[in-house]
């Protein structure tokens, strides 16, 4: 099985025309000390219109490399849980990035966040980041058990083994987009568990 290390696709598209109206300014980004893995993002959204409805969306990067920041790690004001980023109205904001959860290695003197923002309404916002959810990870380990339960102890290794290849690389061609790689290791450490179990019988 392949571990896929995939830009994440994040599509945008369907904003107003008016987009010189909107910007982003004073823009602030801190680790929060003790270095906890949560990085405050300070920002200031302008627009000719008071009541604009403004979409703002942060952009990671450590050096060339695009750091994929999924909607379930940003929290704070207006942010919106199914998008990666928030609705706000024009005036100073805060959002919190809990970077740990996307990048554990990093510090924040090793990358920058740049704050976009969209005046009017998003139509499609697709995040690829997250990767196989936890029940994706438990059906397949589900289906590797049965692959290789002692009633099958009687195939052929090779029969076998082509069955819970064919499995996994099904199941890893559907999951390559994003950050699957630590579900991926996982996975392939069940894997391993069950075949030495099942090559052992």
């Amino acid at each position: 099985m392949k571990m896929m290390r995939l830009a994440t696709a994040v599509a945008v598209a369907g904003w107003t025309a008016a987009q010189a109206a909107v910007s982003v300014t004073n823009v602030t980004v801190q680790q929060r000390w003790p270095w906890n893995g949560k990085v405050d993002i300070d920002y200031e959204v302008s627009s000719d219109a008071p009541d604009d409805s403004i979409f703002v969306y942060p952009e990671a990067k450590e050096n060339d490399r695009n750091i994929a920041i999924a909607p379930r790690t940003l929290t704070g004001d207006g942010v919106e849980p199914s998008m990666c980023g928030a609705r706000v109205k024009p005036g100073r904001h805060r959002m919190t990035w809990h970077m740990d959860t996307d990048e554990p290695t990093l510090h924040s003197s090793s990358f920058t966040v740049t704050m976009h923002a969209v005046k009017g309404g998003m139509y499609l916002v697709v995040d690829l980041s997250a990767g196989p959810s936890p029940k994706s990870v438990k059906l397949v380990c589900q289906e590797v058990h049965k692959h290789t339960h002692s009633r099958n102890v009687l195939l052929p290794v090779d029969v076998v083994v082509d069955r819970v290849n064919k499995l996994l690389e099904g199941w890893g061609a559907f999951y390559s987009v994003g950050y699957p790689s630590r579900v991926f290791r996982k996975v392939n450490h069940y894997v391993l568990k069950r075949m030495a179990r099942f090559l052992n019988r």
